[in-house]
């Protein structure tokens, strides 16, 4: 399986075509709606942010997606059944100190500029420009364990 998995159907905006490497500016007041899945590391998205421009992030209500075989909602969870696990690979999460599980988003790849988004609504102004990414906050390694999906609106505000 690709690590690398693109699903997006905008609203205002024109359609990139799944699993293009095809980039949009989104215009400022346009929406987009992405799915992130589970399993990928890093959910492309077509969405090319650029420096100085500010999105916003809300994860449609009562969506849920499994960890091995913890259930979680966007804002992922602190603590489970196998913690003293889960400690050991704090630090291999893009964000170690924020929940496992939590939505996030970063730009090109996990590791560069990673942010929480959670349920949102989340405004995220960038500093840096490149390809939006999405995924579950977990371990490097472990998202073959993961399952399901969160549907994510994205709005750009400046």
């Amino acid at each position: 399986m690709n690590a690398f998995r693109s699903a997006v159907t905008f609203h205002q905006s024109k359609p990139a075509p799944c699993g293009s490497s095809e980039r949009e500016n989104l215009p400022i007041g346009d929406s987009a709606v992405v799915i992130a899945y589970a399993r990928c590391p890093a959910n492309l998205t077509p969405l090319q942010v650029t420096r100085g421009s500010e999105y916003e992030f809300y994860v449609l209500p009562d969506q849920r997606w499994i960890d091995f075989f913890i259930p979680s909602g966007p804002d992922g969870y602190a603590r489970s059944l196998i913690a003293p696990i889960q400690e050991r690979f704090r630090k291999c999460k893009p964000l170690p100190d924020a929940n496992w599980f939590a939505l996030a988003g970063a730009i090109d790849r996990p590791t560069n500029h990673p942010f929480f988004i959670g349920s949102g609504p989340k405004l995220v102004p960038f500093n840096a420009e490149g390809r939006l990414i999405l995924f579950a906050n977990d371990a490097r390694g472990f998202y073959w364990n993961n399952f399901g999906c969160l549907t994510v609106v994205i709005t750009r505000i400046r």
